[in-house]
């Protein structure tokens, strides 16, 4: 592997963020403007060998094979460029071709993968509800339509390949599949595929289309519903050829439905969402992306919407008072929408609320929802012409995905009105 240090064009090599049977994944920063990135290396271990830093066939006869992946590898990057503005879809910022290989340089996204956000809300006692799922899922399938559009498909959809943002909480698809599933016709030890969240046509005989993804997004959301009662440890769903095995000597289906194991904290609706999603047959099987969120919007009234719009008002009715009390809580993905709806309401309201708001959101966002001072007080507050600055330092902030981390926070609001006098409460007095 390249080391630390090691420079690609204008990429310095910082480390490995992972590794599998298409290559290595680095995480590099850009000498000049000082951006993290992603850089994917094409180097299919069970086809090639590297040396020194230049990666070569094994033998002779893997040349042709090796060849193969490498176009496939080019074509994916080419495609995922086409979604550069797509935000729930992982970018491709470069493409080059060095030692031997080739570089795919992608957005570096600051986040946890849904896997690891799964397990350690799960070992909190503190499981995904209808409502996480409800924000995670419409997101994923508006990226899955753009690229089912564009005649592509994912091809090896699972949690630990749905990052989501620390930003914004808002989900982003990974790693698809193109290169994978070319390198896989010559070795048996590497699937393009993950079992429990591949569809038969994948590990069998069948023709691969969006009816292919929405199988293993199905199984995502059947793995949320399970770890709040998970019918087996890890929680996981079972390969469809287990399923389809038993099955066929007369027996029941091994893994259990959604409907089954979500029944008292899931809708009805959504879980057989759910496990229309995950029929064996193609035919029985929901088809499109389009298909499954009209069955998740008409299932229920999307949570989110709402839930903002009840939190917005109560904070709009906090926001104006002089003195409150400090308030902790934990920041979930629904705060980032918050933060929206309360700016929006904001906007629209007249300029001396507007600034008072503007002013006061900072300090909501920071003691309202899981924010704990370590100081009594702001460090400054600062008001410049049509500009308000709210910042401090040492904030030790409690995140969506329960870590801790010192940071220093900043807010920064530009309003198009000259600023009137405005009171800034402390939460601490």
């Amino acid at each position: 592997m390249l080391g630390q240090g090691d420079l690609l064009r204008e990429y310095e090599i910082q480390s490995v963020i992972g590794r599998g049977g298409f290559g290595v994944v680095y995480k590099g920063k850009h000498q000049e403007l000082g951006i993290d990135v992603a850089i994917k290396e094409y180097f299919p271990p069970e086809l090639s060998v590297r040396q020194k830093q230049t990666i070569q066939p094994s033998n002779p006869e893997l040349q042709e094979s090796f060849e193969d992946g490498l176009n496939r590898f080019l074509d994916e990057a080419k495609q995922l460029e086409k979604f550069r503005d797509h935000p729930n879809i992982v970018t491709c910022r470069d493409l080059f071709r060095a030692n031997g290989t080739a570089y795919m340089v992608m957005d570096y996204i600051f986040g946890l993968p849904l896997s690891t956000l799964l397990e350690q809300r799960e070992s909190q006692s503190e499981p995904f509800t209808e409502q996480d799922l409800l924000s995670l899922i419409p997101p994923l399938l508006n990226g899955l339509r753009a690229v089912h559009e564009q005649g592509v498909c994912h091809r090896d959809i699972k949690p630990s390949n749905i990052l989501v943002r620390r930003s914004d909480g808002v989900p982003v698809l990974i790693d698809f599949g193109a290169a994978k599933h070319e390198i896989s016709k010559q070795t048996k030890s590497f699937a393009p595929y993950t079992d429990g969240y591949a569809a038969m046509e994948q590990v069998g005989e069948g023709r691969i289309g969006p009816w292919t993804d929405i199988y293993g997004l199905g199984a995502v959301m059947w793995r949320v519903v399970a770890g709040g009662n998970p019918p087996f440890t890890p929680p996981n769903p079972l390969p469809v050829q287990k399923r389809a095995f038993e099955m066929m000597q007369g027996q029941s289906d091994p893994l259990p439905s959604a409907s089954e194991i979500g029944k008292d904290q899931f809708s009805a609706q959504i879980l057989r969402a759910i496990d229309n999603c995950l029929t064996i047959n193609v035919n029985e099987r929901t088809k499109s992306c389009g298909e499954l969120l009209d069955a998740l919007n008409s299932s229920v009234e999307l949570p989110m919407q709402t839930n903002l719009t009840e939190q917005a008002d109560h904070v709009e009715d906090e926001l104006v008072r002089a003195k409150r009390e400090k308030v902790k809580g934990r920041i979930g993905l629904v705060m980032f929408g918050v933060a929206a709806v309360i700016a929006l309401v904001a906007w629209i309201s007249s300029p001396s609320q507007r600034a008072k708001r503007a002013c006061a959101e900072a300090i909501e966002l920071r003691a309202r929802y899981g924010f704990e001072w370590e100081r009594p007080k702001f460090n400054n507050v600062r008001r410049d012409g049509r500009e308000i600055i709210l910042s401090g330092r040492n904030i030790r902030m409690q995140n969506g995905f329960g870590a801790y981390s010192r940071m220093y926070y900043t807010c920064t609001y530009d309003l198009d009105f000259p600023l009137p006098s405005v009171d800034i409460v402390d939460p601490n007095d």
